[in-house]
């Protein structure tokens, strides 16, 4: 039988190696896709997430076209935990991190690297949980 990795552990990993000295992206970008990485990691592991709680994609107001927002809502009053207020402030930081305006100044390397093992650590504990 062949074993799947967690999707989110393959994000994950290619994160690190975004963030990495032998990353493809130019020196410039590694942190925005780094933080893209991470932030679909993070998504991943919140869908399955809600799941576990019984809230199904596509059940009730929780499903795959629901807003991110909605989502964390959700995972905050069902769950309650640090980690479940950790993975909407990781959420909320890699979306920033994400996105590119003028007039702010991009999430460096070392930023993005602390949301990626904080991302890793919540996805490991509820590895280890399940």
């Amino acid at each position: 039988m062949v074993e799947h990795q967690n999707p989110a552990l393959t994000l994950l990993s290619a994160a690190r190696t975004a963030l990495g000295d032998q990353s493809p992206f130019p020196v410039d970008r590694r942190a925005r896709a780094a933080a893209t990485l991470t932030r679909a990691a993070l998504e991943h592991e919140i869908d399955d997430w809600l799941n576990t709680l019984g809230r199904a994609n596509g059940a009730g107001p929780h499903g795959p076209r629901t807003r991110w927002a909605s989502k964390l809502v959700a995972l905050r009053a069902l769950d309650g935990t640090p980690a479940s207020r950790e993975a909407t402030y990781a959420w909320n930081a890699l979306s920033s991190a994400c996105h590119h305006h003028a007039y702010d100044l991009s999430a460096t390397v070392a930023e993005v690297s602390y949301l990626t093992a904080l991302v890793e650590e919540i996805v490991s504990n509820r590895s280890s949980r399940t």
